[in-house]
């Protein structure tokens, strides 16, 4: 009896310990991880991200302070630029809750934005990019979603990258959107000989006001 009581409090110990061992094993820097890009329709805040993927809320994600015109960030007390939660921009939150209630088809970005923070009057969605290897998370806005982003120079520091849509009966990749990447990206990356890229993806009207790409007519 006195092993049983003996094992039954330490058992107890460890399970009320447990959150905290936790983010001691799982906090600090990481080596040798397995990078992942990936991204999602819409907008989650950055708890809500982390607990999809670590099961937890870490800490260890934040928002990229330049990697699109919806980022937003400020200056600490040292003068360094910290990123903000996009919707902490009243004008952002809008696009993002128009995007919610705005059915298929329907434009659901409006060109009303100040010229600082414009966005292209033809862009209809919100998009969240999730960059595991940098732990950086960009939200942005594009009128499809992008299968793909080819970095084609560097600005500022960082890297241009140009998110494309894929027209498979052209073979033709499409500019969508264009972000800020972090420089150590390039190393996780794969170099190709050569790609096809158009700036403006053929549009037809279809029902509710929306439009699709046009494409060839296969038998």
């Amino acid at each position: 009896m006195a092993i049983g009581a003996v094992l039954l409090v330490y058992s107890l110990i460890l399970m009320g310990l447990s959150p905290y061992m936790l983010r001691v094993l799982y906090l600090g820097k990481f080596w040798g991880t397995q990078a992942w890009f990936f991204g999602f329709e819409g907008y989650m805040d950055i708890g809500t991200i982390e607990r999809q993927i670590f099961g937890a809320r870490l800490g260890r994600m934040r928002w990229t302070a330049f990697g699109s015109p919806l980022s937003r960030h400020h200056k600490n007390e040292y003068g360094e630029y910290v990123a903000d939660d996009p919707t902490c921009d009243p004008e952002t939150r809008a696009l993002i809750e128009r995007a919610k209630r705005s059915p298929p088809g329907e434009q659901k970005v409006r060109h009303h934005l100040n010229p600082i923070r414009s966005i292209q009057a033809n862009i209809s969605q919100i998009f969240t990019i999730v960059d595991t290897s940098t732990m950086t998370v960009t939200l942005f806005a594009a009128a499809r979603p992008p299968i793909a982003f080819i970095l084609a120079g560097s600005e500022g520091g960082m890297q241009r990258a140009i998110g494309c849509s894929y027209d498979w009966t052209t073979a033709t990749l499409y500019r969508e959107t264009v972000l800020r990447l972090e420089t150590p990206v390039i190393d996780q990356m794969n170099r190709i000989p050569r790609v096809r890229i158009g700036f403006n993806r053929p549009l037809h009207p279809v029902r509710q006001g929306g439009a699709e790409s046009t494409g060839r007519r296969v038998v």
